[in-house]
């Protein structure tokens, strides 16, 4: 934990990660520039550095803030549930709901797992591949494969199911994008979540019509 940082105004913290997470998340660690970072936060370069060493201190400190927030909203699913459809909505709940809180982090912490892994200490890398692996673990373990239907290949229907789920994750967010998480209804987006599961189970599940 960052103590100095801490002690900074929340509103002026906001503002400093806010610049920092576009940043790192729009280009690479190595182009990341501390000038633009400090431009959009408007504020002083020797303000930012008397809060964080170096830019890598910098990256380090969102990193392990992006994490956390990561592993609680995974700690907070419940995996032991058996249909795998009502396992996988509430686990999409739970990671739109953590994009809505912090979208900036979300998108951080996406770009690195899908582009830019070179930066990271041996030990985060790490703690991220223990993370990526033991949530698959829990996703496809525990399922009753008794509820799909017979002549849908099991293995096939929860592939497409998840590509399904995913690609409506990624258009939702993509429509939220920009707003103010305080200000959205999100009874009518979880409605028409629970239409399009509902359809799935019709297609893949025995007697879901």
């Amino acid at each position: 934990m960052n103590e100095k940082f801490a002690k900074l105004d929340q509103g002026k913290q906001q503002q400093i990660m806010k610049a920092a997470y576009r940043e790192f998340t729009k280009e690479t660690y190595k182009k990341a520039s501390t000038n633009r970072i400090v431009e959009e936060a408007e504020i002083g370069k020797g303000m930012l550095f008397y809060y964080f060493k170096s830019k890598q201190q910098l990256f380090l400190y969102l990193l392990e803030r992006s994490l956390t927030a990561a592993e609680r909203y995974i700690a907070e699913i419940d995996w032991s549930l058996p249909d795998v459809i009502s396992r996988y909505e509430q686990a999409s709940r739970k990671k739109l709901e953590s994009f809505l809180e912090d979208p900036e982090s979300f998108y951080f912490l996406g770009s690195i797992l899908l582009h830019d892994l070179g930066p990271l200490p041996e030990s985060k890398r790490e703690q991220i591949m223990r993370m990526q692996r033991e949530t698959k673990e829990k996703m496809f373990s525990g399922i009753d494969y008794s509820l799909f239907r017979d002549d849908v290949d099991p293995e096939t229907a929860l592939k497409l199911i998840l590509w399904s789920i995913n690609g409506y994750e990624e258009e939702l967010m993509a429509r939220l994008k920009g707003e103010a998480f305080h200000l959205i209804d999100m009874n009518p987006y979880w409605e028409e979540f629970h239409h399009y599961l509902q359809t799935l189970r019709i297609v893949y599940y025995k007697g879901g019509d």
